[in-house]
Protein backbone atom coordinates (compact mmCIF):
# COMPACT_ATOMS: atom_id res chain seq x y z
CA UNK A 1 0.00 0.00 0.00
CA UNK A 2 1.38 3.40 -0.96
CA UNK A 3 0.97 6.61 0.99
CA UNK A 4 -0.29 9.85 -0.52
CA UNK A 5 -0.20 13.30 1.10
CA UNK A 6 -1.42 16.69 -0.06
CA UNK A 7 0.93 19.68 0.08
CA UNK A 8 -1.03 22.72 -1.04
CA UNK A 9 0.33 26.19 -1.76
CA UNK A 10 -2.15 28.77 -0.52
CA UNK A 11 -1.76 31.21 -3.43
CA UNK A 12 -5.06 33.03 -4.16
CA UNK A 13 -6.90 30.88 -1.63
CA UNK A 14 -9.81 32.77 -0.04
CA UNK A 15 -11.24 31.71 3.30
CA UNK A 16 -14.58 30.43 2.02
CA UNK A 17 -12.82 28.23 -0.52
CA UNK A 18 -10.45 26.99 2.17
CA UNK A 19 -13.43 25.89 4.26
CA UNK A 20 -15.26 24.42 1.26
CA UNK A 21 -12.46 22.23 -0.03
CA UNK A 22 -11.43 20.96 3.39
CA UNK A 23 -15.05 20.15 4.18
CA UNK A 24 -15.16 17.92 1.08
CA UNK A 25 -11.83 16.26 1.93
CA UNK A 26 -13.00 15.63 5.49
CA UNK A 27 -16.21 14.07 4.19
CA UNK A 28 -14.16 11.72 1.99
CA UNK A 29 -11.81 10.95 4.90
CA UNK A 30 -8.82 12.41 3.04
CA UNK A 31 -6.66 14.25 5.60
CA UNK A 32 -5.03 17.39 4.25
CA UNK A 33 -3.23 20.31 5.81
CA UNK A 34 -2.84 23.82 4.51
CA UNK A 35 -0.12 26.46 4.15
CA UNK A 36 0.18 30.08 5.25
CA UNK A 37 2.46 33.10 5.22
CA UNK A 38 3.99 34.90 8.16
CA UNK A 39 3.97 38.31 6.48
CA UNK A 40 1.79 39.99 3.87
CA UNK A 41 2.61 43.72 3.81
CA UNK A 42 -0.26 44.58 1.44
CA UNK A 43 -2.71 42.38 3.39
CA UNK A 44 -3.84 40.62 0.23
CA UNK A 45 -4.32 37.04 1.37
CA UNK A 46 -6.68 35.39 3.83
CA UNK A 47 -3.81 33.00 4.64
CA UNK A 48 -1.42 35.55 6.19
CA UNK A 49 -0.73 36.10 9.88
CA UNK A 50 0.87 39.58 9.94
CA UNK A 51 1.39 42.55 7.70
CA UNK A 52 4.96 43.88 7.72
CA UNK A 53 5.73 43.14 11.38
CA UNK A 54 4.28 41.30 14.33
CA UNK A 55 2.75 44.52 15.72
CA UNK A 56 0.29 44.63 12.82
CA UNK A 57 -1.98 41.63 12.39
CA UNK A 58 -3.28 40.70 8.96
CA UNK A 59 -7.02 40.95 8.28
CA UNK A 60 -7.71 37.24 8.80
CA UNK A 61 -5.29 36.74 11.68
CA UNK A 62 -7.80 35.56 14.28
CA UNK A 63 -9.41 32.85 12.16
CA UNK A 64 -6.03 31.75 10.84
CA UNK A 65 -4.44 31.37 14.27
CA UNK A 66 -7.35 29.17 15.33
CA UNK A 67 -6.71 26.85 12.39
CA UNK A 68 -2.98 26.86 13.15
CA UNK A 69 -3.66 25.87 16.75
CA UNK A 70 -6.02 23.13 15.57
CA UNK A 71 -3.31 21.74 13.26
CA UNK A 72 -5.37 22.19 10.10
CA UNK A 73 -2.88 24.77 8.80
CA UNK A 74 0.54 23.16 9.15
CA UNK A 75 2.94 24.30 6.39
CA UNK A 76 4.87 27.57 6.16
CA UNK A 77 4.73 28.79 2.55
CA UNK A 78 7.86 30.90 2.67
CA UNK A 79 8.41 33.88 4.93
CA UNK A 80 5.84 36.09 3.25
CA UNK A 81 3.74 37.20 0.31
CA UNK A 82 5.97 39.86 -1.25
CA UNK A 83 5.24 39.46 -4.96
CA UNK A 84 3.52 42.84 -5.44
CA UNK A 85 5.78 44.96 -3.26
CA UNK A 86 7.74 47.82 -4.80
CA UNK A 87 11.45 47.84 -5.57
CA UNK A 88 12.12 49.98 -2.48
CA UNK A 89 10.28 47.65 -0.12
CA UNK A 90 12.06 46.98 3.19
CA UNK A 91 11.66 43.33 4.17
CA UNK A 92 11.13 42.10 7.74
CA UNK A 93 14.58 41.58 9.22
CA UNK A 94 15.85 38.50 11.00
CA UNK A 95 14.77 39.78 14.42
CA UNK A 96 11.23 40.33 13.14
CA UNK A 97 11.12 36.88 11.60
CA UNK A 98 12.31 35.43 14.89
CA UNK A 99 9.54 37.31 16.71
CA UNK A 100 6.99 35.80 14.33
CA UNK A 101 8.24 32.30 15.12
CA UNK A 102 8.19 33.12 18.84
CA UNK A 103 4.59 34.30 18.43
CA UNK A 104 3.62 30.94 16.92
CA UNK A 105 5.40 29.06 19.69
CA UNK A 106 3.69 31.21 22.30
CA UNK A 107 0.33 30.19 20.84
CA UNK A 108 1.20 26.48 20.94
CA UNK A 109 1.84 26.21 17.20
CA UNK A 110 4.62 23.96 15.88
CA UNK A 111 5.29 24.01 12.13
CA UNK A 112 7.54 21.25 10.77
CA UNK A 113 7.40 21.89 7.00
CA UNK A 114 8.69 24.84 4.97
CA UNK A 115 7.74 25.31 1.30
CA UNK A 116 9.42 27.90 -0.93
CA UNK A 117 7.17 30.41 -2.68
CA UNK A 118 7.01 32.91 -5.44
CA UNK A 119 9.01 35.10 -7.75
CA UNK A 120 12.25 37.06 -7.38
CA UNK A 121 10.69 39.26 -4.69
CA UNK A 122 10.85 36.26 -2.36
CA UNK A 123 14.52 36.43 -1.47
CA UNK A 124 14.26 34.18 1.59
CA UNK A 125 13.77 31.14 -0.66
CA UNK A 126 16.24 28.25 -0.70
CA UNK A 127 17.44 26.92 -4.08
CA UNK A 128 17.52 23.24 -4.89
CA UNK A 129 21.11 23.43 -6.16
CA UNK A 130 23.79 26.12 -6.44
CA UNK A 131 23.32 26.18 -10.22
CA UNK A 132 19.63 27.11 -9.81
CA UNK A 133 20.38 30.07 -7.58
CA UNK A 134 19.11 33.38 -8.91
CA UNK A 135 17.54 35.52 -6.22
CA UNK A 136 17.31 32.90 -3.45
CA UNK A 137 19.39 33.70 -0.37
CA UNK A 138 17.63 31.96 2.50
CA UNK A 139 20.46 29.44 2.90
CA UNK A 140 23.38 31.92 2.72
CA UNK A 141 24.69 32.84 6.19
CA UNK A 142 26.23 36.08 4.94
CA UNK A 143 22.94 37.27 3.44
CA UNK A 144 20.44 39.55 5.14
CA UNK A 145 17.77 37.09 3.98
CA UNK A 146 19.30 34.07 5.71
CA UNK A 147 16.52 32.20 7.55
CA UNK A 148 17.58 28.54 7.49
CA UNK A 149 19.08 28.66 10.98
CA UNK A 150 15.99 30.33 12.46
CA UNK A 151 13.66 27.84 10.79
CA UNK A 152 15.65 24.86 12.09
CA UNK A 153 15.93 26.32 15.59
CA UNK A 154 12.18 26.74 15.67
CA UNK A 155 11.66 23.10 14.74
CA UNK A 156 11.14 22.99 10.97
CA UNK A 157 12.45 19.63 9.79
CA UNK A 158 11.36 19.28 6.17
CA UNK A 159 11.96 21.68 3.30
CA UNK A 160 10.56 21.86 -0.21
CA UNK A 161 13.19 23.69 -2.27
CA UNK A 162 11.37 23.65 -5.61
CA UNK A 163 12.11 20.03 -6.53
CA UNK A 164 9.26 18.67 -8.64
CA UNK A 165 8.69 15.22 -10.14
CA UNK A 166 6.51 15.82 -13.18
CA UNK A 167 5.76 12.23 -14.21
CA UNK A 168 6.09 8.61 -13.13
CA UNK A 169 8.21 7.32 -15.97
CA UNK A 170 10.76 6.43 -13.31
CA UNK A 171 10.49 5.91 -9.53
CA UNK A 172 12.08 8.46 -7.23
CA UNK A 173 13.12 9.06 -3.65
CA UNK A 174 10.67 11.44 -1.97
CA UNK A 175 12.95 12.64 0.85
CA UNK A 176 16.70 13.10 0.71
CA UNK A 177 19.44 14.96 2.59
CA UNK A 178 20.67 18.17 0.94
CA UNK A 179 23.84 20.05 1.91
CA UNK A 180 23.63 23.82 2.18
CA UNK A 181 26.42 26.43 1.77
CA UNK A 182 26.31 27.03 5.53
CA UNK A 183 27.45 23.45 6.07
CA UNK A 184 24.04 22.49 7.38
CA UNK A 185 22.16 19.49 6.04
CA UNK A 186 18.42 19.65 5.54
CA UNK A 187 15.81 17.04 4.70
CA UNK A 188 14.44 18.08 1.29
CA UNK A 189 11.40 16.51 -0.36
CA UNK A 190 10.07 16.23 -3.88
CA UNK A 191 6.47 16.95 -4.77
CA UNK A 192 4.64 15.28 -7.63
CA UNK A 193 2.66 17.20 -10.25
CA UNK A 194 3.00 20.09 -12.69
CA UNK A 195 3.97 23.69 -12.05
CA UNK A 196 0.56 24.85 -13.26
CA UNK A 197 -1.54 22.52 -11.11
CA UNK A 198 -4.60 24.37 -9.82
CA UNK A 199 -8.07 23.35 -8.72
CA UNK A 200 -9.15 23.07 -12.35
CA UNK A 201 -6.60 20.43 -13.42
CA UNK A 202 -6.11 18.26 -10.35
CA UNK A 203 -7.49 15.28 -12.37
CA UNK A 204 -4.41 15.47 -14.62
CA UNK A 205 -2.34 14.45 -11.60
CA UNK A 206 -4.88 12.46 -9.62
CA UNK A 207 -6.30 9.75 -11.86
CA UNK A 208 -6.43 5.96 -12.15
CA UNK A 209 -3.45 5.73 -14.53
CA UNK A 210 -1.13 7.78 -12.34
CA UNK A 211 -2.13 6.06 -9.13
CA UNK A 212 -1.91 2.65 -10.81
CA UNK A 213 1.71 3.36 -11.78
CA UNK A 214 2.52 4.62 -8.29
CA UNK A 215 1.04 1.50 -6.71
CA UNK A 216 3.03 -0.74 -9.07
CA UNK A 217 6.25 1.12 -8.17
CA UNK A 218 5.46 1.24 -4.44
CA UNK A 219 5.94 4.97 -4.91
CA UNK A 220 4.69 7.31 -2.20
CA UNK A 221 3.49 10.70 -3.47
CA UNK A 222 3.40 14.23 -2.10
CA UNK A 223 0.84 15.95 -4.33
CA UNK A 224 1.69 19.48 -5.47
CA UNK A 225 -1.52 21.51 -5.52
CA UNK A 226 -2.76 25.11 -5.70
CA UNK A 227 -6.44 24.59 -5.08
CA UNK A 228 -6.98 28.31 -4.67
CA UNK A 229 -5.92 28.74 -8.30
CA UNK A 230 -8.88 28.26 -10.64
CA UNK A 231 -6.80 28.85 -13.74
CA UNK A 232 -3.15 28.81 -14.67
CA UNK A 233 -2.76 32.53 -15.40
CA UNK A 234 -5.86 34.14 -13.88
CA UNK A 235 -8.23 33.58 -10.95
CA UNK A 236 -11.12 32.81 -13.38
CA UNK A 237 -13.87 33.58 -10.81
CA UNK A 238 -16.55 32.29 -13.18
CA UNK A 239 -15.17 28.73 -12.91
CA UNK A 240 -16.27 26.77 -9.81
CA UNK A 241 -13.54 25.83 -7.37
CA UNK A 242 -14.75 22.24 -7.15
CA UNK A 243 -15.57 21.19 -10.69
CA UNK A 244 -17.26 17.80 -11.10
CA UNK A 245 -14.04 16.30 -12.45
CA UNK A 246 -12.15 17.44 -9.34
CA UNK A 247 -14.78 15.95 -7.02
CA UNK A 248 -14.57 12.71 -9.04
CA UNK A 249 -10.77 12.62 -8.64
CA UNK A 250 -11.01 13.03 -4.87
CA UNK A 251 -13.78 10.41 -4.73
CA UNK A 252 -11.64 7.95 -6.69
CA UNK A 253 -8.77 8.49 -4.25
CA UNK A 254 -11.15 7.85 -1.34
CA UNK A 255 -12.37 4.66 -3.02
CA UNK A 256 -8.80 3.38 -3.50
CA UNK A 257 -8.18 4.08 0.16
CA UNK A 258 -11.26 2.05 1.13
CA UNK A 259 -9.90 -0.80 -1.04
CA UNK A 260 -6.61 -0.79 0.86
CA UNK A 261 -4.51 0.22 -2.15
CA UNK A 262 -3.70 3.76 -1.02
CA UNK A 263 -3.50 5.43 2.36
CA UNK A 264 -3.91 9.20 2.48
CA UNK A 265 -1.98 10.62 5.42
CA UNK A 266 -0.98 14.03 6.79
CA UNK A 267 2.13 15.40 5.11
CA UNK A 268 4.36 15.14 8.18
CA UNK A 269 3.37 11.49 8.68
CA UNK A 270 4.43 10.62 5.13
CA UNK A 271 7.70 12.53 5.49
CA UNK A 272 8.43 10.89 8.84
CA UNK A 273 7.90 7.49 7.23
CA UNK A 274 10.14 8.42 4.31
CA UNK A 275 12.84 9.53 6.70
CA UNK A 276 12.73 6.10 8.35
CA UNK A 277 13.46 4.43 5.01
CA UNK A 278 17.16 3.70 4.58
CA UNK A 279 19.15 4.41 1.44
CA UNK A 280 19.69 0.65 0.88
CA UNK A 281 15.92 0.09 1.07
CA UNK A 282 15.20 2.81 -1.47
CA UNK A 283 18.06 1.66 -3.69
CA UNK A 284 16.69 -1.88 -3.78
CA UNK A 285 13.18 -0.62 -4.57
CA UNK A 286 14.31 1.67 -7.38
CA UNK A 287 16.95 -0.68 -8.79
CA UNK A 288 14.37 -3.45 -8.88
CA UNK A 289 12.45 -1.41 -11.45
CA UNK A 290 15.46 -1.03 -13.77
CA UNK A 291 15.16 -2.91 -17.08
CA UNK A 292 17.08 -6.18 -16.83
CA UNK A 293 19.76 -7.08 -19.39
CA UNK A 294 19.58 -10.54 -21.06
CA UNK A 295 21.38 -13.07 -18.88
CA UNK A 296 21.92 -10.52 -16.10
CA UNK A 297 22.62 -12.20 -12.75
CA UNK A 298 20.43 -11.31 -9.75
CA UNK A 299 21.71 -8.24 -7.96
CA UNK A 300 23.07 -8.22 -4.43
CA UNK A 301 21.10 -6.40 -1.70
CA UNK A 302 22.11 -2.76 -1.53
CA UNK A 303 22.80 -3.09 2.20
CA UNK A 304 25.90 -5.13 1.33
CA UNK A 305 27.35 -2.21 -0.62
CA UNK A 306 26.55 0.11 2.25
CA UNK A 307 28.49 -2.16 4.62
CA UNK A 308 31.36 -2.40 2.14
CA UNK A 309 31.85 1.37 1.97
CA UNK A 310 31.54 1.58 5.75
CA UNK A 311 34.13 -1.18 6.20
CA UNK A 312 36.62 0.64 3.97
CA UNK A 313 36.18 3.71 6.15
CA UNK A 314 37.22 6.15 3.42
CA UNK A 315 35.87 9.64 2.79
CA UNK A 316 36.93 12.94 1.26
CA UNK A 317 36.21 15.42 -1.50
CA UNK A 318 36.47 13.19 -4.58
CA UNK A 319 36.19 9.46 -5.20
CA UNK A 320 36.60 7.76 -8.55
CA UNK A 321 34.66 4.55 -9.18
CA UNK A 322 36.16 2.66 -12.11
CA UNK A 323 34.64 -0.72 -11.20
CA UNK A 324 31.64 -0.40 -13.53
CA UNK A 325 29.41 -1.29 -10.56
CA UNK A 326 26.85 1.50 -10.23
CA UNK A 327 25.64 0.30 -6.83
CA UNK A 328 29.04 0.96 -5.32
CA UNK A 329 28.89 4.55 -6.60
CA UNK A 330 25.50 5.06 -4.91
CA UNK A 331 26.97 4.48 -1.46
CA UNK A 332 30.22 6.33 -2.13
CA UNK A 333 28.05 9.43 -2.64
CA UNK A 334 27.33 9.50 1.07
CA UNK A 335 31.03 9.60 2.01
CA UNK A 336 32.48 11.93 -0.64
CA UNK A 337 31.63 15.41 -1.84
CA UNK A 338 31.81 14.20 -5.45
CA UNK A 339 31.89 10.78 -7.08
CA UNK A 340 33.14 10.35 -10.65
CA UNK A 341 31.99 7.18 -12.40
CA UNK A 342 34.57 6.22 -15.04
CA UNK A 343 32.94 3.32 -16.88
CA UNK A 344 33.64 1.78 -20.26
CA UNK A 345 30.12 0.42 -20.82
CA UNK A 346 27.32 2.77 -21.81
CA UNK A 347 24.69 0.66 -20.05
CA UNK A 348 26.55 0.89 -16.73
CA UNK A 349 26.82 4.66 -17.08
CA UNK A 350 23.10 4.86 -17.91
CA UNK A 351 22.17 2.83 -14.83
CA UNK A 352 24.42 4.94 -12.61
CA UNK A 353 22.85 8.13 -13.94
CA UNK A 354 19.37 6.69 -13.48
CA UNK A 355 20.05 5.75 -9.86
CA UNK A 356 21.69 9.09 -9.03
CA UNK A 357 18.67 11.00 -10.37
CA UNK A 358 16.06 8.76 -8.77
CA UNK A 359 17.84 8.75 -5.39
CA UNK A 360 18.69 12.49 -5.53
CA UNK A 361 22.37 11.79 -4.89
CA UNK A 362 24.56 14.92 -4.77
CA UNK A 363 27.87 15.32 -6.56
CA UNK A 364 27.57 12.44 -9.03
CA UNK A 365 29.54 12.79 -12.28
CA UNK A 366 29.90 10.46 -15.25
CA UNK A 367 32.61 9.83 -17.84
CA UNK A 368 32.93 7.11 -20.46
CA UNK A 369 36.49 5.83 -20.69
CA UNK A 370 38.74 2.95 -19.72
CA UNK A 371 40.28 2.90 -16.20
CA UNK A 372 43.67 3.62 -17.78
CA UNK A 373 42.41 6.97 -19.09
CA UNK A 374 40.91 8.85 -16.13
CA UNK A 375 40.19 12.51 -17.04
CA UNK A 376 41.88 13.89 -13.93
CA UNK A 377 44.95 15.87 -12.96
CA UNK A 378 47.73 14.54 -10.74
CA UNK A 379 47.14 14.28 -6.97
CA UNK A 380 43.44 15.17 -7.05
CA UNK A 381 41.60 12.01 -5.91
CA UNK A 382 40.86 10.93 -2.33
CA UNK A 383 40.01 7.30 -3.15
CA UNK A 384 40.01 5.17 -6.30
CA UNK A 385 38.02 1.95 -6.72
CA UNK A 386 39.12 -0.61 -9.34
CA UNK A 387 38.64 -4.25 -10.36
CA UNK A 388 41.75 -6.39 -10.79
CA UNK A 389 40.47 -7.52 -14.20
CA UNK A 390 41.07 -3.99 -15.51
CA UNK A 391 44.80 -4.63 -15.05
CA UNK A 392 44.67 -7.37 -17.69
CA UNK A 393 43.71 -5.07 -20.56
CA UNK A 394 46.12 -2.24 -19.87
CA UNK A 395 49.27 -2.24 -17.77
CA UNK A 396 49.02 1.51 -17.27
CA UNK A 397 46.04 1.23 -14.92
CA UNK A 398 48.08 1.09 -11.72
CA UNK A 399 50.37 3.88 -12.96
CA UNK A 400 47.36 6.10 -13.64
CA UNK A 401 45.90 5.22 -10.25
CA UNK A 402 49.10 6.29 -8.54
CA UNK A 403 49.22 9.50 -10.60
CA UNK A 404 45.75 10.79 -9.76
CA UNK A 405 45.63 9.81 -6.07
CA UNK A 406 46.61 12.36 -3.47
CA UNK A 407 49.57 11.42 -1.26
CA UNK A 408 48.47 9.04 1.47
CA UNK A 409 45.13 8.30 -0.19
CA UNK A 410 43.99 4.74 -0.98
CA UNK A 411 43.50 2.53 -3.98
CA UNK A 412 40.67 0.10 -3.21
CA UNK A 413 40.98 -2.86 -5.56
CA UNK A 414 38.71 -5.90 -5.90
CA UNK A 415 40.11 -9.28 -6.93
CA UNK A 416 37.65 -10.49 -9.59
CA UNK A 417 40.01 -12.60 -11.72
CA UNK A 418 42.11 -15.73 -11.25
CA UNK A 419 44.92 -14.35 -13.41
CA UNK A 420 46.23 -12.19 -10.60
CA UNK A 421 47.04 -13.56 -7.16
CA UNK A 422 46.92 -11.23 -4.18
CA UNK A 423 50.70 -11.47 -3.87
CA UNK A 424 51.25 -10.54 -7.52
CA UNK A 425 48.98 -7.48 -7.28
CA UNK A 426 50.52 -6.42 -4.00
CA UNK A 427 54.03 -6.64 -5.48
CA UNK A 428 52.95 -4.58 -8.53
CA UNK A 429 51.51 -1.88 -6.29
CA UNK A 430 54.66 -1.70 -4.18
CA UNK A 431 56.87 -1.43 -7.28
CA UNK A 432 54.91 1.58 -8.52
CA UNK A 433 55.24 3.30 -5.16
CA UNK A 434 52.25 2.41 -2.99
CA UNK A 435 53.50 2.30 0.57
CA UNK A 436 51.10 -0.06 2.33
CA UNK A 437 48.96 -2.88 0.98
CA UNK A 438 46.42 -4.79 3.03
CA UNK A 439 44.10 -7.57 1.87
CA UNK A 440 40.69 -8.35 3.34
CA UNK A 441 39.60 -11.84 2.33
CA UNK A 442 36.02 -12.66 1.40
CA UNK A 443 34.31 -15.62 3.06
CA UNK A 444 34.06 -18.91 1.14
CA UNK A 445 30.41 -18.19 0.40
CA UNK A 446 31.25 -14.72 -0.83
CA UNK A 447 34.11 -15.91 -3.00
CA UNK A 448 32.12 -18.68 -4.67
CA UNK A 449 30.51 -18.41 -8.08
CA UNK A 450 30.98 -16.49 -11.29
CA UNK A 451 29.54 -13.04 -11.84
CA UNK A 452 29.88 -12.15 -8.19
CA UNK A 453 29.30 -8.56 -7.16
CA UNK A 454 31.98 -6.11 -6.13
CA UNK A 455 31.16 -6.49 -2.45
CA UNK A 456 31.79 -10.25 -2.59
CA UNK A 457 35.41 -10.13 -3.74
CA UNK A 458 38.72 -10.14 -1.81
CA UNK A 459 39.73 -6.52 -1.41
CA UNK A 460 43.06 -4.70 -1.49
CA UNK A 461 43.58 -1.41 0.33
CA UNK A 462 46.79 0.25 -0.90
CA UNK A 463 47.91 3.75 0.15
CA UNK A 464 50.01 6.06 -1.99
Amino acid sequence: MIQVAFCNDCDRLVWDDFLRIHSLLDELQLPAGESFWLFDPLDISDMSLFRNDTKHKAKNHDRLIEQLQAGRVDVLHGVGLFGKTGDDYVYPNRDEIRRAFDYLAGHGVQIRVYVCHGNDKHKHNIPARPDTRRYQSGDLPYSGFYILDIAKEYGIEYFWISELQKDLRTPFRVLHPASMPSGETIQAFRRFGAWGTGAHNIPDMLNAEVLGKAIAMEQNLVLFTHWGMKGVHSPMPEQPLLHRSVISAFTMLSRLQAQGKVRVVPLTELLDNERARTLPQETDRIAGLLPKQPGQAPGRPAAEYSRLVRDFGVSGDLAVDATGDEFLAVFLAGSFGKVLCVYEREEALARAHYLSEALALPGMMFHKSAPAQPPLADNTVDALFLRASSLESDGRVLQQAYRILKPGMPLCLFLDTDKYTPTRIQDACMRIGFKTCEWAEASSEQAAGAGRSTCHMPRLYACK
